[in-house]
């Protein structure tokens, strides 16, 4: 493993409220950029495919984006850098967003073009989103859906099912939120999903359309395209080639990285963070998934090398037979079935042929330690470096001043209450006698030394008097214990209110736009 990837696990979710994190520094994104061209240029069978593929991308993305954006006539240069990111197409936190905010900078900076990849390939999310409801006293959490449920099926294929629902979410959002979210930004933006929805039909590409307008309405200069554009390309095809038809070869490492991944890690779980790639009957696992529009479900692939190319099945339904990136997708379309990477396969294709940059969030960047290593093992070169990029945006809503201290410090008084009751007891009732006699008989005990034989009977006399003592401080004991319960609860309140996963969707533009638009003013 690389150092870079190897320090990488250590980096968490900034805490505090407003705070930001970008590592390396957004300062020496062109410095990184410039790095991995530099070290890519070097790995000659790969320049071909590199230029070709961010030839196709930039294509792709230009007309995608301009569907429903108004973009310049001018076509990004191809010499250009490319920076790239992406996200799964749904209302995800502030701190996710903030990442397309500093790809725009960064492009910016390093007179690059920038693309967000809409990771369209992934299981779809429960179209619904938390908010707060309640009051201060008994707030609670509330989910409110914009379509109906439906089969945990690819967002590529997830259509709008409900649309008198969808087009009533933001009016139901603002009465289920109030009084917490006066002016939530799903208001203003939900005309811009609706329309995406009613023109695509695809529940992820009306996120996604709606929040790319904003984007831009808020001076961000991005393309975007879907991974299921791209997967249809002759780069990704080829790209692909290289792992299938070395089946073996590529899950052995692929397995072995895993395994050291998960020691390092001291992960127990054979799940985490992806499952090994198995054998079954000679046909070998691979790193991809497959489905047909009308069985939308994802599904393993698997892949059998023969002297003449590969073979490739669901060992189920269909096998097809491949001697070509051509032939494979050829192939493939004719039987139906739609290829597509699995998530680590997804970033090495984005890293080592679309783009010279690439940002992560945190998550990403802890499982793209496993990728390095794969890349630097299967491929015999190391990876490309990366940004990783997180930031904290909490509601702007009303929340107890309390924390944890306060819980130990209320926990302490309590403790001290039980075992060293004199001292309460004596400032509570200074002129009582049996507290006078109480405290006397416990200090006496305390500062006998006993023989060994008699400590048992010393604790017994001090017990005996933390005893006594304890109708002197009842009343003390009762206040603080009112006070752990009104911590405890605010605690809880703080909680609830202060996650930081609370979709953008509930945040006032005024909040938000401010936390957003200036990545590059306040990264150190």
């Amino acid at each position: 493993m690389t150092a870079r990837s190897a320090g990488q696990v250590r980096i968490k979710a900034p805490r505090a409220d407003g705070a930001v994190l970008i590592d390396p520094p957004l300062q020496q994104a062109d410095r990184l950029l410039q790095a991995n061209r530099a070290g890519l240029a070097e790995q000659s069978e790969w320049t071909g495919l590199r230029a070709r593929g961010r030839e196709q991308m930039l294509a792709l993305a230009t007309g995608y984006t301009s569907s429903y954006l108004d973009l310049p006539e001018q076509l990004p240069r191809g010499d250009r850098p490319v920076i790239l990111a992406g996200h799964q197409p749904h209302f995800f936190h502030p701190g996710v967003w903030f990442k397309n905010f500093v790809l725009s900078q960064a492009a910016h900076q390093c007179d690059a073009v920038a693309v967000n990849l809409v990771i369209d390939n992934d299981t779809a999310a429960p179209p619904s989103i938390r908010t707060p409801t309640g009051d201060l006293h008994d707030p609670r959490l509330a989910v409110v859906s914009y379509d109906s449920g439906a089969e945990a099926i690819p967002y590529e294929e997830r259509g709008v099912l409900d649309r008198e629902q969808f087009r009533s979410f933001a009016d139901r959002l603002r009465q289920t939120a109030a009084p917490w979210l006066q002016a939530p930004l799903a208001l203003e933006m939900w005309p811009d999903a609706i329309e995406a929805a009613e023109r695509t039909g695809n529940l992820g590409a009306a996120a996604a359309h709606s929040r790319h307008r904003w984007e831009h309405r808020w001076g961000l200069r991005t393309l975007e395209v879907p991974l299921s554009q791209l997967c249809q390309s002759e780069a990704f095809l080829t790209f692909a080639w290289k792992l299938l038809s070395q089946p073996a070869s590529f899950a052995e490492t692929y397995n072995a990285e895993l395994a050291a991944y998960r020691t390092a890690h001291r992960l127990r779980s054979r799940s985490h963070p992806v499952p090994d790639l198995v054998t079954e009957d000679g046909w070998q696992e691979s790193p991809f998934w497959i489905w047909s529009a009308d069985r939308p479900r994802r599904e393993r692939l698997f892949v059998k090398a023969t002297s003449a190319g590969v073979e490739l099945t669901d060992r189920d339904l269909w096998q097809v037979h491949a001697e070509s990136p051509a032939m494979l997708g050829e192939h493939l379309a004719d039987v139906g079935i739609k290829l597509r990477p699995r998530a680590l396969v997804t970033t090495m294709f984005a890293r080592l042929v679309l783009s010279d940059l690439f940002l992560h969030g945190i998550g990403g960047a802890k499982y793209d330690e496993l990728t390095d290593a794969i890349i630097d093992r299967f491929f015999g070169f190391q990876a490309p470096q990366y940004l990783t990029v997180s930031a904290t945006c909490l509601l702007p809503v009303q929340r107890p001043d309390v924390s944890p201290a306060d819980l130990r410090a209320v926990d302490r008084r309590l403790r001290d209450l039980t075992f060293h009751p004199e001292t309460h007891a004596l400032a509570a009732h200074p002129s009582n006698p049996t507290v006078a006699q109480l405290t006397s008989q416990k200090a006496a005990a305390v500062a006998r030394e006993p023989a060994p034989e008699e400590l048992a009977k010393r604790h017994q006399q001090i017990v005996q008097a933390n005893a006594g003592l304890q109708p002197f401080v009842a009343s003390q004991r009762q206040a603080a214990e009112e006070q752990r319960a009104t911590v405890q609860h605010d605690l809880r309140v703080n909680r609830l209110l202060g996650s930081r996963e609370f979709s953008y969707l509930l945040f006032p533009e005024q909040t938000l736009r401010p936390f957003l638009t200036a990545a590059g003013g306040r990264i150190s």
